[in-house]
């Protein structure tokens, strides 16, 4: 009776002495969880991988950047390709102006050619037949320039030989009709050969005249050209900056977005740590208190069990 007693309240801890250990162990495991939850945040990230992570966070802006940066680099091949485009262009233009003066530099002669000789044949004066030598003498060269360059650029609509062809018969008229005068021909004989000349003379103008529609024709495209060249160019420099731009805004945004994010969870994740940290510090005031609480519920249970010994053994030895 009395070994069972004395077992039975040794071996059987009362209610509260199970609560109270209960809530110590709860106490313990959720300081251990909450201190692996702290510690998880508290130690310094790997900086390569945070490096990664943002770059492939900010991929959109510098996908956006590269394109805005080739936008510009194919706007200046463009450009400079136009400024190339326009200088070839601005070099034909300048050459068919100088074929033009040389034309009608060739038109200027046959007709001091013309007006020599026929001042001379009609006056005898030899005083006409200075600006007609000086003719005679730079047509074939300026004939010749002319030829290099016009021989095979005209169109079908001008025959370049049939221009030397006439110019050629005009020079021989003329020196036929100062050979004529030296010799003191028929005067009827000069008059034929003077209209003979006045209608070559006509088709020189005539052929003359479709050599300037043709200059003036090939001058009108260069210049259409370079106006279409100088638009296009335009076009593209101020379409490619105004891509540029937007996709620079957006590349600007995109990180503005991003370093706002970041900031975001970071205020986030300091106040979670924080109000971790309190809740951590709670649970260990809380576990302080448990096991106080604890070791002074031990101390008077053993104090009790010490008086319940002491009693059993008076008890026995009184009825002894």
């Amino acid at each position: 009776m009395i070994g069972t007693a004395k077992g039975g309240r040794s071996a059987e801890p009362t209610h509260s002495q199970n609560e109270v250990r209960e809530s110590a162990i709860c106490n313990q495991e959720g300081s251990a969880e909450y201190n692996g939850r702290v510690m998880k945040h508290v130690p310094e990230e790997d900086r390569k991988s945070a490096l990664l992570g943002w770059a492939l966070k900010l991929q959109p802006a510098l996908l956006a950047l590269a394109i805005a940066v080739s936008l510009v680099m194919v706007a200046a091949w463009n450009t400079h390709q136009s400024i190339d485009s326009i200088h070839t262009i601005s070099g034909e233009r300048t050459r068919m102006r100088a074929i033009r003066l040389q034309l009608e530099q060739l038109l200027s002669l046959l007709k001091d050619l013309e007006s020599g000789s026929r001042g001379y044949v009609i006056t005898g004066n030899r005083n006409f037949l200075v600006p007609f030598s000086a003719a005679l003498a730079e047509i074939p060269s300026v004939q010749s320039a002319l030829s290099l360059v016009l021989r095979n650029e005209l169109d079908d609509g001008v025959d370049w030989s049939e221009f030397e062809t006439l110019v050629n018969q005009r020079r021989e008229i003329a020196l036929q009709a100062i050979a004529m005068r030296d010799a003191n021909e028929d005067v009827s004989l000069n008059a034929a050969v003077f209209e003979s000349g006045r209608q070559v003379m006509d088709r020189i103008r005539q052929e003359f005249a479709k050599l300037e529609v043709f200059q003036n024709r090939r001058l009108s495209d260069l210049n259409g050209a370079v106006l279409d060249m100088e638009r296009r160019a335009k076009i593209m420099s101020w379409g490619s900056a105004m891509a540029a731009l937007l996709l620079v805004a957006i590349t600007i945004w995109i990180v503005v977005h991003e370093q706002r994010v970041r900031q975001s969870l970071e205020r986030s994740l300091r106040t979670a740590n924080l109000s971790l940290e309190r809740r951590v510090e709670e649970r260990t005031v809380a576990l302080k208190d448990a096991n106080t609480r604890l070791a002074k519920f031990t101390a008077d249970q053993n104090s009790a069990l010490e008086r319940e010994r002491r009693n059993l053994a008076r008890e026995v030895h009184d009825q002894i």
